[in-house]
């Protein structure tokens, strides 16, 4: 099928972040803690998720997205990145704090090649919900199922179901 657009999942596709995602839950717990709230897990996005509707929510948001950012000047550039499509639009959308999308694009000149960024904090949900996709695809102007998702995870595979949009492994992308 030739697809009218392409997005392209962040990390483990498109780059590959350079972070110590240990050290980012050790992080966002020594946060939680200074804050007097003890988290119920040492798990990143069990404490993420904890973390949301609560006034601590942009701070951990902003500790993630540190490491993150950080991660992204430092990553390394993966084949798919080296074959986004000129002739058509180019999304991301990422698990991934919007800022470091935004990051890693500049870092590896690829700004200009993407149409549309979503993020974590783009929209209030995260993949493998389907609103992230779907709000990459509205400034795209293309319908779902004329788009192609391409990831490298089982979440990015069940977002692109949940939304419509065909998925592609990005080990079998071309």
């Amino acid at each position: 099928m030739n697809y009218e657009a392409v997005v392209y999942d962040l990390d483990g596709t498109l780059v590959e972040l350079a972070v110590d995602w240990d050290a980012v839950a050790r992080d966002v717990a020594a946060l939680l803690e200074s804050r007097g709230v003890p988290p119920d897990s040492t798990g990143l996005w069990e404490m993420w998720h904890g973390s949301k509707g609560t006034p601590h929510e942009t701070a951990v948001h902003r500790t993630m997205a540190d490491h993150e950012e950080a991660g992204a000047r430092a990553s390394t550039l993966l084949a798919a990145a080296r074959s986004i499509p000129a002739d058509r639009p180019v999304g991301v959308c990422s698990l991934n704090a919007e800022s470091a999308v935004h990051v890693a694009l500049e870092t590896h000149d690829l700004t200009g090649a993407v149409d549309a960024v979503v993020g974590r904090g783009s929209v209030p949900t995260e993949k493998p919900d389907p609103e992230p996709l779907l709000a990459t695809l509205d400034p795209l102007g293309v319908d779902p199922e004329r788009t192609v998702f391409v990831g490298d995870s089982e979440r990015d595979e069940v977002a692109a179901e949940r939304a419509g949009v065909p998925f592609r492994y990005v080990s079998d992308w071309d």
